[in-house]
């Protein structure tokens, strides 16, 4: 980039610049005449007598010579106010150019800054001086030479009108600029070096900010909030005084600018008026003098506000000059940014005419020798590495973070310059590689590998994105194309089609959605994706052919679901029956409505509960005050249960019916209705107690609140309140959607519509064993394709945050193979995943990365028995060969049986079910360290669960993640040894089983399986430490509970090894 911001904009739009000031030059005769006709007005048609006037030979009387002279004037005024609209219209066009032009390059830089620049460098920072702080420098890119011509022009040809009239006024005029001249840029310059120091200080505010939102939670621990506000007072009272300097001068400067401005009209009326009393100046010329200098402050005060603003664009341009060229950026390529595209010469690109190394095979050679990376402090976190393997090997790579194997690991992708040493492919350089061939062959992913904003699919192909593809709307055409050209940006539609490269468009052997299909299998997300089809919402009109497909999936589930027992594990939708895996909202109205936020509005049913035609249903049934009534319980359990959770807790959108921030409105809501009752409440309140009664589901919350009589009710309801909503189709943007089992429902979602009901929430494994059945069904119908490719069409959100941890590290993973890259480096990208998706991940990517190079970079390797090439263990940055058969795992110490202590249930007096539930969990010496809310809220996020005679909980060896707590019945404890079963034990109600599930992976020790009809409380291990983790109190007794269960397993050991 040019050192200068002159030089940037001359060197960018040098003829723009040229076209505008010719045009400027253009308007200045007229702007003279414009000047000299009022005069000819006064003096001549006005004061010349009666007698007729000659106007370039045409003889016209007094007032027609008024009217011809007028009208000049007139057309002059039009034709210089055309002259300043097309002058300023043109000026922010080059204005806009440039600054686009500037933000490209700047964010173009930032593609070449080196990794560790960004350890440095303050995100919001750099975004702020992108979108902000060079937004100031695009009015003056438009104003650099065109605006002091223009107005400078303009104040000549004002000068030289009145030293034409007299020049003692035109000496007047100009008597006092020499001061202003000399004074005011020294005032200015003291603005430019405040404002300089407001802007670094501003910058180390926002650090400051940035680094108090981190650490809040350390700042709370510590108690150091006055600490902290003393800091930011100081920063806060170092700005007051830099800001009050700043108004002291720029005011000085105003009001010195007005002060010159309005005592040169004093010289006017003096001298002007005692040579028209002599007769040396005609009135009209003092007027015309009078009215040009009307006309002269405007100019001057422009372009002193001019010296001020390029005064100020200059040391922003400055800045940003210095923070976007740091040491060790990459060389700009004619593949990442060509010269042509984004204003770099060819020179800065670094660019040469030798040809571009092939692509490297399958037998050629890494190696890297005697590797040193020195970061700026001094530190080497690789010290003297070397290494070597063939493109076709797989290798671990092993070491804990602060080993250097990161580093290590980024240095073999070509992420991480050597400070010194040699990293080479087959004996020359591996920087020597272009972008275009790296792009290709290197594939990196660690925990910080990033997921754009868009949809799943896109995301996966994202590798596949390094150059336009050949055809139509791969470019911009037309006017935006030239406008791109005219502002150096690409010319590339993002939005148009994209190419990986040869081959990576897929083959007729590897097409890519077979790839693609492939990949996912490969990494365990094609199950995933599939759930994200099934929650989708299609229309039939625009997918007949598929919805026609589902109707006939439909009907198979349902006839296979019959045939594998399995039956009660979905409650189908039935006009004569209520529905306890449904919404109240849902089996009201027997259907999905559209348009009505839902059931939903400023609580989950607010819309629907708000709409007229619904009230207007509800009051003719009967139940308005009733659903009020019930929703006032709601949010009064609701708030009891979420009161202790922090803003933004995970668990108000699992388990909640409103987020943490509308907690504090559902209290004030309660307080009203207990101290005036809920009559009192107003309508948008009334609408969300009922939006929670509507969104309220009997079989998963178990608040007791929806009894037989009243689901009996809302089934006889169904016939008006679908005719009253059937009369207001359309009307207030709401629409239902009825339940019908021969048509298919476009506001449902997929899964809704092929199991036409919801999943029993209070069977065992309900949902396991119904996404079997569906699975079957789906590949039998030849589903699982169009599902996948619905599935990708899924908002990841913002970094993918809409995916859980688990799933954003596959989907990274997954995008790397898609590009089928000749070395992939994995390095510590499966820490989210537990160890057996970690192995399965792991065998994946080897098994899809076959005859090529993988590098698995991590603390440990994916599985004891998994065996690579070589296996390299880095220690102090440096690597040390290891054997592959002698890289052992860590050992599991396996579960023990659990504990039989826990008591029977005591009678509580409250009837609902989660208070029952809480009691028990109270119980068990397990649960000691929680609090009763906490025991509630615990018990609301489990499942209750229903077993019959026989059927197994829990089976021996499986790996275990959730603990079941025995309400009613008899488990039986049975230890499988060869084949053969022995039941060691029995367990009844408050007892708890495979209680260690809650805290690690440990595989089961014996199956536990129901002795008559059993009802456990299904306790998910996720959901339990996301508690112990908002209740560290409660870590002390789980470490005892734990130490004693190892003490009896170890005396129990002991005493068998005597024996």
């Amino acid at each position: 980039m040019p050192p200068s911001i002159f030089r940037f904009v001359w060197s960018f739009s040098r003829g723009q610049q040229v076209r505008v000031l010719l045009l400027t030059v253009i308007s200045f005769p007229f702007l003279y005449v414009s000047f000299e006709v009022p005069k000819r007005i006064i003096n001549d048609a006005i004061g010349g007598g009666d007698g007729a006037r000659s106007f370039f030979g045409l003889d016209m009387d007094q007032v027609t010579y008024l009217w011809v002279l007028c009208g000049i004037f007139l057309a002059l005024m039009l034709i210089n106010g055309g002259f300043k609209y097309a002058i300023n219209v043109y000026r922010g066009v080059i204005a806009e150019r440039m600054l686009r032009r500037l933000r490209y390059m700047l964010i173009e830089r930032i593609l070449r800054f080196p990794l560790p620049h960004f350890r440095s460098v303050s995100q919001g920072q750099t975004v702020a001086m992108i979108s902000q702080e060079s937004e100031p420098l695009g009015g003056f890119f438009g104003d650099a030479l065109a605006l002091p011509a223009f107005q400078g022009g303009i104040l000549l040809t004002i000068l030289t009108f009145m030293f034409m009239q007299d020049p003692v006024l035109g000496a007047a005029a100009i008597a006092l600029y020499p001061i202003q001249v000399w004074l005011i840029p020294k005032l200015q310059r003291k603005v430019n070096a405040l404002n300089k120091e407001r802007v670094r200080t501003l910058r180390h505010m926002s650090d400051r900010i940035g680094e108090t939102v981190s650490g809040v939670a350390d700042i709370r621990v510590n108690n150091t909030e006055r600490y902290e506000l003393a800091g930011f007072s100081s920063i806060l009272h170092h700005i007051y005084f830099i800001r009050f300097d700043i108004y002291k001068y720029k005011f000085l400067i105003k009001f010195l600018n007005n002060f010159f401005s309005q005592v040169t009209p004093f010289f006017f009326y003096a001298i002007g008026g005692y040579l028209v009393i002599r007769g040396d100046l005609s009135i009209g010329a003092l007027v015309a003098v009078l009215a040009a200098y009307k006309d002269i402050y405007g100019p001057w005060k422009e372009l002193l506000r001019y010296y001020q603003t390029m005064e100020d664009a200059r040391v922003r341009y400055g800045v940003l000059i210095e923070q976007f060229a740091p040491d060790g950026m990459l060389p700009t390529t004619r593949t990442l940014a060509p010269p042509g595209a984004s204003g770099v010469s060819a020179s800065e690109s670094g660019a040469t005419s030798a040809p571009a190394p092939s692509m490297p095979t399958s037998r050629s050679r890494l190696s890297l020798t005697a590797g040193v990376v020195e970061t700026d402090d001094g530190t080497r976190p690789v010290d003297g590495a070397t290494l070597s393997l063939t493109l076709n090997q797989h290798v671990a790579l092993l070491g804990h973070t602060g080993s250097g194997r990161p580093e290590l690991a980024q240095v073999l992708a070509g992420l991480l310059p050597l400070s010194r040493g040699q990293l080479t492919l087959d004996g020359q350089p591996l920087g020597a590689l272009p972008p275009a061939v790296m792009g290709r062959w290197v594939a990196y992913v660690d925990q910080d590998s990033y997921l754009r904003a868009g949809t799943l699919g896109e995301a996966l192909h994202y590798g596949l994105k390094r150059a336009p593809a050949d055809g139509a709307g791969a470019v911009r055409e037309g006017r935006d194309r030239r406008e791109a050209e005219m502002s150096g940006n690409a010319v590339e539609r993002d939005d148009g089609p994209w190419s990986g490269g040869e081959g990576d468009d897929g083959e007729s052997d590897d097409p890519l959605a077979a790839r693609a299909r492939r990949v996912l299998a490969r990494v365990s997300l094609e199950d995933d994706v599939i759930a994200f089809g099934l929650r989708a919402v299609i229309d039939p009109a625009d997918r007949p052919d598929l919805t026609e497909a589902l109707l006939e999936a439909r009907a198979r589930f349902a006839r296979d679901l019959e045939a594998a027992g399995l039956g009660d594990r979905v409650e189908r939708f039935d006009p004569a029956r209520y529905n306890h895996s449904a919404s109240v909202a849902e089996n009201l109205v027997f259907g999905i409505t559209r348009g009505a936020g839902g059931p939903g509005g400023s609580g989950p049913g607010g819309p629907l509960a708000a709409h007229p035609a619904f009230g207007q249903a509800l009051r003719a049934v009967d139940l308005w005050d009733e659903f009020l009534d019930i929703g006032l319980s709601l949010a009064q359990r609701m708030v009891e249960l979420f009161r202790d959770l922090p803003p933004g807790h995970e668990f108000f959108d699992r388990f909640g019916f409103f987020d943490a921030a509308a907690l504090d409105d559902h209290r004030r809501i309660l307080r009203q209705a207990k101290a005036k009752g809920a009559a009192s409440l107003s309508e948008a309140d009334q609408d969300t107690l009922r939006g929670l009664t509507l969104a309220l589901t009997p079989a998963r919350h178990r608040l007791g609140l929806i009894g037989e009589s009243l689901q009996a009710r809302i089934v006889a309801a169904r016939s008006t309140v679908q005719a009253t909503l059937a009369e207001a189709a359309g009307a207030d943007g709401i629409q239902v959607h009825g339940l019908d089992p021969e048509r298919y429902n476009p506001a449902a979602t997929v899964r809704v519509n092929v199991l036409f009901g919801r999943v029993a929430v209070d069977r065992p494994d309900g949902e396991e064993r119904v996404r079997e059945v569906l699975t079957r069904v789906l590949e039998a119908q030849d589903l699982t394709g169009p599902l996948i490719d619905l599935g990708l069409d899924t908002d990841i959100g913002i970094a993918g945050r809409r995916l859980s941890g688990s799933q954003r590290q596959k989907l990274l993973v997954a995008r790397a193979l898609m590009k089928r890259p000749g070395l992939l480096v994995l390095s510590g990208a499966t820490g989210a995943l537990d160890s057996g998706a970690r192995e399965a991940l792991a065998r994946g990517a080897r098994d899809e990365m076959a005859g090529r190079a993988l590098v698995w970079a991590d603390s440990e390797p994916p599985d004891p028995a998994m065996t690579f090439d070589h296996v390299w263990r880095v220690s102090g940055g440096k690597v040390v060969s290891t054997p592959s058969d002698e890289v052992e795992a860590e050992t599991e110490v396996k579960a023990p049986s659990p504990d039989e202590a826990a008591a029977p249930p005591s009678d509580d007096k409250e009837t609902s079910a989660i208070a029952r539930e809480a009691a028990i969990l109270k119980r068990l010496a397990f649960f000691a360290g929680l609090d009763l809310s906490t025991l509630k809220l615990l018990a609301f996020a489990s499942a209750r669960v229903v077993y019959r005679d026989g059927e197994v909980v829990m089976r021996q060896d499986e790996p275990g993640d959730v603990a079941y707590v025995i309400i009613e019945g008899t488990a039986q404890v049975v230890l499988e040894v060869g084949g053969d079963e022995t039941i060691i034990a029995e367990r009844g109600p408050g007892d708890l089983v495979g209680e260690l599930a809650l805290l690690c992976e440990a595989p089961r020790t014996a199956t536990v399986r129901a002795k008559g009809t059993l009802e456990v409380l299904r306790i998910s291990g996720e959901v339990f430490v996301r508690l112990i983790e908002d209740n560290t109190q409660v870590g002390a007794v789980l470490t005892r509970t734990i130490a004693k269960r190892l003490e009896t397993v170890m005396r129990q050991m002991g005493q068998g090894a005597r024996k």
